[in-house]
Formats: structure tokens, sequence, C-alpha cells
């Protein structure tokens, strides 16, 4: 019979079908035919079927045309007197009592009322009280099929039972071959059945299952073995992608019957995320997994959840820093705990790299991280100003190490820094924040506060600072990094230029590092958190993450001239060294050692120390200079009678004898005249 054909054919070497099950659905037909004749209806069976029975089905139901007609019953009375047949034709007409079996599925119609189930959604037929019953899961549905005896009502609804299970079992074939590990044909025959049923969500559902097996398959290589397959990285990214569109057809979708399947989506959207070692999204993919019943699902999601916590603990800090900025920390986790701005974490499971305030963090305060100090995150009331002090407080401590002699703080808008000073906080086992100036013993410091008027909010803040070291850039700044305008104020400073005053501006809004989408999202996060997580969260939360009023400061510069560092040789030209000329001239004091003068070994040692410093020649030529012994009177006499005479004239007897006679007269010993008259004399 042509209902049994195309699949058996295609499956039957692979899997066995229950042939009286086929048997019994052929002689049922038959059976059903001759029973439902007899009740005055006109029957019509397989390919008794012709094209004007089936226009007639496709007129009163949504019968597709690639559907393949089993049985197609109407009442007889109604046939006639609606001119149903007109000679030896068909008449097209709408019909009021009908059903029509396909291939594909079950249709009834009663009046207006039109039923249309598929096979593989349909758990049962059954008879009770005198009333068959069709039942889709949840809700059965009373049906007519026009049966007057129990048992004839049986034989109707073992029939109907039978050719569920047949279909069902032909339907979801593509099962069958997964778990059997036939991934392949598993997948051909999904996309097969998707190009005539392309808005059904369980074949979306079953390739996008079959997809993440066949990945799981193929990354584990194998030496034989009738499945065996190794996928490239390439490969596995493209069927990642290929399953990410299937789970998302149904996620996006508005059909309100897969909803109770979006737990599983979810979990295997979690599969993707981990094979993509997005530990985050596989985290928040769990979350949402969370709402199911199933137990086997929920072991697997607490499996699943306890490595990727595990995971995440340990790279925390290294993820960029927009999917790791704001997080929030709650006592347990739920289903409605997986947010899109926010990252929600167990208070006793939090990452260990990342560091609080003091009191930090509790349960229901958002707190977002620092943009360049990866381990630090900070409550989110009032950021802005924390990181506009934190940014000023680094600004403050380069312009002092560029040789400032006066800074000058003025209030263009919003908060003066008094009232900023209430926005500072201590960072466990870290620095304080606030807009104080550091002063490192190498500044003589003088401060003035100068108020222009109480009535105004006008404020200035007026220091005066004496540099005694060379202009450098300090090292361990996170601010200077991502500020070109600073770099380039400290290029004009140390790289031979002589930038004498500087003017900068600052505003809070700069500081702030949430777009206004994201502020947006981080609302609707929070009202998810509050309301549907049920969770405990900051009564003012809502309030605290509003824009704050924007504060705007203007800071002028005036520096020392580079003239103005007077170079000596005394003592003292010590104190004008930065960090890294100090330690090369270090290295020079132990290569000399007591000695007057460097060594050719000694040169090689400390011209590869000089370009790991990043020194110039210029430079290192001045500070080794600054560490040889100073030279007397004498010796600089002795060094002038030397250089009268040339190399050879230096060897010869008669000129030693002269310039030992010097020597002697003069008070230098043997030791330190040659000393002299080898590296002196003739610059060596």
């Amino acid at each position: 019979m042509l209902f049994m054909g195309i699949i058996k054919e295609r499956y039957l070497t692979k899997f066995n079908y229950d042939e009286d099950l086929q048997d019994l659905i052929v002689s049922g037909f038959q059976e059903l035919k001759e029973n439902q004749h007899k009740k005055e209806y006109e029957c019509f069976v397989f390919d008794e079927i012709s094209s004007e029975v089936k226009a007639l089905a496709i007129h009163n139901f949504p019968v597709k045309e690639i559907e393949n007609l089993l049985f197609f019953r109407i009442k007889i009375d109604e046939a006639y007197t609606s001119s149903f047949w007109t000679g030896s034709k068909l008449k097209i007409t709408n019909l009021s009592d009908c059903y029509l079996l396909t291939d594909t599925g079950f249709y009834y119609k009663k009046d207006d009322n039109i039923i249309n189930e598929r096979w593989e959604n349909i758990d049962k037929f059954y008879y009770k009280h005198f009333t068959e019953y069709v039942e889709v899961a949840p809700i059965p549905v009373r049906i007519n099929l026009g049966w007057f005896s129990d048992n004839e009502y049986k034989k109707c609804n073992k029939l109907l039972n039978a050719i569920t299970k047949y279909y069902k079992d032909i339907f979801f074939v593509h099962r069958m071959l997964i778990e059997s590990g036939d991934y392949q044909l598993a997948l051909k025959d999904i996309n097969e059945k998707l190009k005539s049923n392309t808005d059904l969500p369980v074949l979306h559902f079953d390739k996008g299952v079959a997809l993440m097996a066949y990945i799981e398959r193929g990354k584990k290589k194998k030496l034989g073995g009738l499945y065996s397959v190794s996928l490239k990285p390439n490969e596995i990214e493209s069927l990642l992608n290929e399953a990410e569109q299937e789970l998302d057809f149904l996620l996006y979708s508005s059909k309100e019957d897969i909803k109770e399947e979006y737990p599983m989506i979810y979990y295997q959207k979690s599969q993707i995320a981990r094979y993509r070692k997005n530990t985050l999204i596989q985290r928040k993919f769990l979350i949402k997994a969370m709402s199911t019943n199933d137990y086997t699902l929920q072991t697997k999601i607490q499996t699943d959840m306890m490595e990727a916590e595990n995971n995440v603990k340990d790279v925390y800090t290294d993820i960029n820093y927009d999917e790791r900025k704001i997080i929030t920390f709650v006592k347990k986790l739920n289903k409605d705990c997986s947010t899109n701005a926010i990252e929600v974490f167990r208070i006793d499971n939090r990452p260990a790299q990342i560091r609080f305030p003091k009191g930090h963090p509790i349960v229901g305060e958002l707190y977002i991280g620092h943009p360049y100090r990866k381990d630090l995150y900070i409550p989110y009331a009032n950021h802005d100003f924390a990181f506009f002090l934190d940014e000023i407080n680094e600004y403050c401590e380069l312009l002092q190490a560029l040789g400032s002699t006066e800074i000058t703080i003025e209030v263009i808008k919003g908060k003066n820094i008094a009232e900023l000073q209430n926005y500072s906080f201590d960072v466990s086992g870290g620095a304080n924040y606030g807009p104080a100036f550091k002063a490192n013993g190498e500044y003589n410091e003088k401060k003035e506060f100068q108020k222009k008027s109480s009535l105004d909010n006008y404020l200035k803040e007026h220091q005066k600072m004496e540099p005694m070291t060379l202009p450098y850039v300090p090292e361990n700044l996170i601010w200077y990094p991502e500020k070109p305008r600073w770099q380039r104020l400290s290029n004009q400073r140390t790289n031979n230029n002589n930038l004498l005053e500087f003017e900068e501006e600052f505003s809070s809004k700069e500081t702030s590092f949430v777009s206004e989408s994201e502020l947006e999202s981080i609302k609707a996060d929070l009202q998810i958190l509050k309301l549907g997580a049920n969770i405990s969260m900051n009564e003012n939360i809502l309030k605290q993450v509003e824009r704050t009023e924007e504060t705007i400061w203007k800071i002028n510069i005036k520096f020392k001239s580079i003239s103005d560092f007077a170079l000596s040789k005394s003592g003292n030209y010590h104190n004008m060294l930065n960090q890294k000329e100090d330690e090369y001239r270090t290295k020079v004091l132990n290569c000399l050692d007591g000695s007057i003068c460097l060594s050719d070994i000694d040169k090689r040692y400390l011209e590869r120390k000089r370009i790991n410093l990043g020194i110039s020649e210029e430079r290192a030529r001045e500070i080794e200079n600054s560490c040889l012994p100073q030279l007397s009177k004498e010796e600089r006499e002795y060094i002038e009678i030397c250089k009268e005479f040339s190399d050879i004239e230096l060897n010869d007897p008669h000129t030693l004898k002269i310039l030992d006679k010097e020597r002697i007269d003069l008070g230098i010993s043997v030791e330190r005249a040659n000393e002299l008259k080898r590296f002196y004399a003739h610059g060596e």
C-alpha cells in the first residue's frame, strides 16, 4: 500500500517495524470502511481516493499537497442534501460533519470547528461513556466518529492508536538513528522532513540535538568504527552555528506549545557555549534551564553548573570587561537570575580574584568593575565619581613626576572637591580612592585653598611644589596607557622638550563606562531580579542606577623648565635621577668598585643594561661621568701635561722620565699616574 511504502523501504533494513501492526492497520481500514458505510457514511480508503475526493478534502481541511490521504469519511445525508454528487462527478462543497486521516495527522470537522493534530503530537484515542476523545497533552478533545456500539468504538480506537504509533515511529525514526550513532543519516532524514514542515518545532529541536551529538562524536578521534569521524575546528564551529540557528528558531518563535520545552532548549544552548569555552554564556543558559521539572535534566544542570562556576572563578578577570562589567550577589540561584547586563553569583561562590571595598560584597548590592584594575569592583552607586577621583589622582601623580611646580583645580560644573571626598573609599588590601595629591619626599610642597565665594559653589585647589628630579613617567600607572593626551604631555616633558604650561578638562561623564542602552538593560534586569527572581535587593537600587549630575573640573599646570634642572657632577646629582636612571647609576658604581675608570668588559655590560632600561647614549655617558671620581687640581695639571705628547712619545724613555719627574713634583702615585695617563689623556 502507498501509505506503508516510502519510509518502510528506506529504513526497514535498519529498524524492523511490527508487521502485525501494519496488518492491523490495513485490515482495520477495510473494516472501518464497511462499517461506516452501513451507518450511512461515504468512505474513501487509500488508492480509492480520487483527485476529486482529494480536492474536496483540501477544500474542507488545511491539507498539504504532499500529504497522502488514508481515509476520508463524509456523512451521506449531508452529501446528498448539499448536492454532493452531480451525475458521476463530485461537487466541491463545504461539509459540516467529516473527518480525514493522512500520513501526517488526524483532521476532524463538526459544524465550523476543525481539529487538526499531527500523529506525533497525539498521545492516544480513547472511548469513555459513549463519547470518543482524542488526547493531545495536556487536554483531551471530544470528537464524534459516528460509531454506535461499544465493540465498534473499541475497534476504531484500536485502529486509530495503531496508526498513531505507526506514524510516530516513522516520524521519529531520526531519533532512533541518533541513538544508534548514525548522526549523518539522522540529519539527512530531518532535513528532508523540514522541506515540507519548516515550522515544526520538534524537527528544529531534534536537528539541534543531532548536530551536537555529531560534534561530540567528531571530537573523539577513533581508529575504527562505522560512524567514526574527526572534525576540524572550522567544521565544528560551522556545525555549532547551525545548531544554534535551529535552537534560536524555537526560542524566538511565538508558539505557546513549545514554551514548556524551553529548559531543554536552554540546556542545549549551554552546551554550544561550553564547546566555545564561553563559560559566562554557558552559565547564563544553565540558569535559564533551572525552571525544568525533569529530574534527569536537573541533575545534568547541577553537574554542569558546578563545572562552569569552577571554571569562571579561575578566569573571571580575564574575561572581556563589557561581559563582566556589572555583577550582583544572591544567596541562591534560580531561573530568573539569568539576566542580560548583570552577572549574578551566589555570595558564597564568587570569583576568588576580585576585590571589593571594605564591608563588601553584600547580597542585593550592585557592583561595577574598574575599567583598568581588572580585579577591583566597587558599588555601582556614584561609581562615576569614584572613577573620576581615581583618574585625577593618577593624573596628579603623573604631573608631579613630570616636574610640575603648580597645579590648580577649578570646578566648572557640578560637585567640588570637598563634596566628592564623600565618595572616596578603601579597598581591602588596596589603596584609598580620593583627590589627595601624593607627596613622595622629593617635593617641597605648599598648599593653598582659595574659595571665590561661599554662594556660587566655586572652588579652587592650588598646589605649589619644587621638583628635584628630572621629568619621568612613573611605573604601574593604570589610566595612562589609555590616555593619548597624557602620553603626548609626557613626551613634551621627557624627550628633550620643555613644555612649561598645560591645561586639561575632566568630566565625570567620561568615567561612567555605562552606555544609555546598557543602563536601560540594567534597569530591566533589576526589575527581573527584584520581582521575578524574588531577590532581596537594596531598596534604593533603582534610584542608584539613574544618571548622576555631571561634574567637570579644569586642571591648570605649570612646569619647571628643563634648563633649571642643572646637571652637576656633585653628590647631589643622584637626587636628579629617575628610577631607571638611578638603577643604571648603581650598575656603574658596582662596575667601578673603587676604580677611576671602566674597563672594556664593564662598558659592554653597561651597554646591555642601558638598552634594557631605555636610557639614551648621551644620558648614559652623563651618568657614567658623574660616577667617576672627581679630579684634584694636581691630577688635572698632570693630564694637561700628558696631552702635550703623542701616543708614541708617551712610550719614549725620555718622555717617561719627564712625566715621572712631574708626577713626583705634583705628589701623584705611580698607579694613579698610569690610570690618568691611560683613561683621561686619550679619552679611552
